[in-house]
């Protein structure tokens, strides 16, 4: 699998989580399977889109931009408290 169509795949489960689908396609990569625990509203996420400023990479930084855009308008929801008190 080619980093290209994994990143696709990426994309299609944060359109999916962005528009509140009933099914996430978390299964499709094994980085969106890794994801899957902090995307799911176990824990808190940050997402961080590199971009070049060079001019050869225009598409590229578009296109990262477009995904960050993306990735920005879901709303994950509370984080679970997974806290143990000792004694």
């Amino acid at each position: 699998m080619t980093i290209s169509h994994c990143l696709a795949l990426c994309v299609q489960v944060f359109t999916a989580l962005r528009s509140s689908q009933l099914y996430v396609p978390y299964r499709n990569s094994k980085l969106t399977q890794i994801l899957q625990p902090s995307l799911g509203g176990d824990a808190k996420a940050c997402l961080f889109v590199n971009v070049s400023p060079d001019v050869y990479n225009f598409s590229e930084t578009v296109s990262t931009l477009a995904f960050g855009s993306n990735a920005r308008q879901v709303a994950l929801g509370q984080a679970k408290q997974n806290i143990s008190k000792s004694k």
